[in-house]
């Protein structure tokens, strides 16, 4: 497996279950005192007051469940579907723009992709992936 295919491999997977998973606005109860990291979080104060239609929302630690400190919700929330694919699409452009810059480069210079100024962006890219089966230490940056 090549590096390229491997990244291909892994962003196909982070797409699926990015659209696998509730889309919409994702927000985390902060506690007591109002907490907004982007226009994208929902803040809410009451954990019994119900989300507005299309938010939904991480809680931390309330009755019947939710995630055992507030840093877990902030980090689920903030890493939403919505963001993931935004994530793959600007990994993805950067793979292409990786290959076409090795393109260029003739071909006396011309490294394998996961070699030179190319390679080694894709291969900072690719240690996101490290602890994945397939990852291969050659990759590391």
């Amino acid at each position: 497996m090549t590096l390229v295919e491997f990244l291909n491999a892994r962003l196909d997977e982070d797409e699926k279950a990015a659209k696998a998973a509730t889309p919409g606005k994702w927000g985390a109860q902060p506690g007591p005192t109002p907490y907004v990291l982007n226009d994208e979080w929902e803040v809410v104060t009451d954990a019994y007051k119900p989300s507005e239609p299309g938010h939904h929302v991480v809680y931390t630690g309330y009755e019947g469940g939710g995630v055992t400190s507030e840093q877990n919700a902030v980090h689920i929330a903030r890493n939403s579907p919505t963001r993931t694919l935004r994530e793959v699409a600007a990994k993805r452009q950067a793979i292409v723009e990786a290959q076409e810059a090795n393109e260029l480069v003739s071909e006396r210079f011309r490294l394998p992709i996961d070699q030179g100024v190319s390679g080694y962006m894709l291969r900072l890219i690719a240690v996101s992936y490290a602890d994945h089966p397939d990852y291969q230490e050659a990759w590391k940056p």
